[in-house]
């Protein structure tokens, strides 16, 4: 995890060193697949910019997942795999953080299959006692850009689509019609449309609080 403007020190791995923010919100960045420690960073200190340059200056925490596997079809399936175990690690951070700063609001923002990564932390989190038993809490927004998950994943009556409900004040599903790399390299290994290519299919029932935009 790094963070910015949350730790005594930037880009401290730390997490004792976290303080509770005074304007009560962070939100959390999570890269998506075949991206090494730098490339990370750099997505990581991009969106910081951007968020300053739109005057949005809250804390940024990145979440970094071992994405960097071999950029084959064996290379995405681990990928896959390896996002899905870091969905639980995401959920226990968020846990830890609202244990330390209950009244600070949690954003993800997330790209590519790091929306893999927020998939199993929302259902981490849903199905989590200790968070289930404090009333209140939940992920105040989350905002996927190009997710590489499965177009029909978010419905109402899946299990994502469940935990959307249960635990996300709004979901945002930014989309893109001309992504070239879920128009060609997702529906070549997974045989099937990505949510941040075509947005959910409008046969399927949606989450209460669920928005699609085209970007």
């Amino acid at each position: 995890v790094y963070s910015s403007d949350l730790a005594n020190n930037s880009n401290s791995k730390e997490y004792n060193q976290l303080s509770c923010p005074p304007k009560k919100e962070i939100a959390i960045y999570i890269h998506g697949v075949w991206t090494d420690e730098r490339s990370a960073n750099e997505q990581f200190s991009r969106t910081a910019m951007s968020l300053a340059s739109n005057y949005y200056s809250i804390p940024l925490i990145g979440f970094s997942w071992d994405s960097n596997t071999p950029i084959n079809k064996d290379g995405w399936e681990t990928a896959k795999n390896i996002a899905e175990r870091n969905g639980p690690k995401l959920a226990q951070f968020v846990i830890d953080f609202k244990n330390k700063c209950r009244d600070t609001d949690i954003r993800f923002l997330a790209h590519s299959l790091g929306a893999a990564v927020v998939k199993s932390a929302l259902a981490s989190l849903s199905s989590n006692q200790e968070w289930n038993d404090k009333s209140g809490l939940n992920i105040t927004s989350v905002h996927l850009l190009g997710a590489a998950i499965d177009r029909s994943s978010v419905a109402g009556n899946t299990t994502f689509g469940n935990a959307i409900n249960k635990v996300v004040g709004d979901f945002h599903n930014l989309r893109n019609s001309e992504d070239n790399m879920l128009e060609y390299v997702y529906r070549y290994v997974e045989r099937s449309d990505a949510l941040g290519l075509l947005g959910i299919s409008h046969s399927l029932p949606l989450p209460k609080n669920y928005f699609e935009t085209e970007v």
